[in-house]
């Protein structure tokens, strides 16, 4: 059992927790299944190249993915559903000044009288983060199908995925990383990761844990319709959208508009 932090100054130990996933994937090609457990997951690359031959090399962690599904193990991964990763208030606003084109060219336009510059980099970069987020769900869709599941709560009282468990059927880490570029590599955030091997009862209660957490999880459809239900309903774009590909379109139409308009 072995427990890899990462802190601003080093490592607590020779391995860093980026080393440590990448033993992990390794390790997978040598599993029947894989289990990927995170509230979110990006599609990041490693610092340098993850060669596993014959099956891949590479630096992005989507094409691993999907060699893993070409060698034949069931790789199962559960994260957040697209809703979660909105900002209601944010959207109603920009649908608001988007109904008015003067007042949506004198806040974003050269004078910018009306918007601190920080106000505008966060709204820049939540449309960004958001078309990114829409763009991750469908790619893992189209490569694992109905292994994708996503935590959709039942009710208002109902909390969110906050697990973080990677595991195969040789060892699993449990810790505060998320599956992503800011959770994994070097530079990215403080984090803690505990690694452990099949033979201990960690690993046995690890393995109950996920699958349970896949017994209430929901597919790529029920993810879908919540999403479109939590924007049309409350009204956050200033046109109704009938599927997450046509949002991400919206989005990025939005996105270029900000972006042209404050260049």
């Amino acid at each position: 059992m072995n427990l890899i932090c990462k802190v601003a100054s080093s490592p607590t130990s020779s391995l860093s927790v980026e080393s440590l996933i990448r033993r992990f994937l390794h390790e997978t090609f040598d599993s029947k299944y894989l289990y990927i457990i995170s509230p979110w997951i990006t599609l990041f690359e490693f610092e340098r190249s993850f060669i596993h031959l014959p099956f891949v090399e590479t630096r992005r962690i989507d094409d691993v993915f999907r060699a893993f599904v070409f060698a034949g193990i069931d790789v199962r991964i559960l994260m957040r559903c697209v809703d979660d990763a909105i900002d209601i208030e944010l959207l109603r606003l920009l649908r608001l000044l988007r109904k008015n084109r003067g007042i949506f060219q004198e806040v974003f336009g050269a004078s910018r009288q009306y918007i601190a510059s920080e106000t505008l980099k966060y709204i820049v970069s939540h449309i960004d983060s958001l078309i990114k987020t829409i763009k991750i769900v469908n790619a893992l869709r189209d490569t694992l199908g109905e292994n994708l599941r996503f935590d959709i709560p039942a009710s208002e009282w109902y909390q969110r995925l906050h697990t973080k468990l990677y595991l195969n059927d040789r060892s699993a880490i449990i810790g505060s990383a998320n599956f992503t570029r800011s959770g994994i590599l070097t530079d990215g955030n403080w984090e803690c990761l505990l690694h452990f091997t099949k033979d201990t009862k960690l690993y046995e209660d690890a393995l109950k844990a996920a699958r349970s957490h896949f017994d209430v999880s929901k597919g790529f459809d029920e993810c879908e319709r919540a999403t479109l239900f939590l924007v049309n309903r409350l009204e956050l774009l200033d046109k109704p959208v009938t599927g997450l590909e046509e949002l991400e379109g919206y989005l990025t139409e939005l996105y270029q508009e900000i972006s042209s308009t404050i260049a």
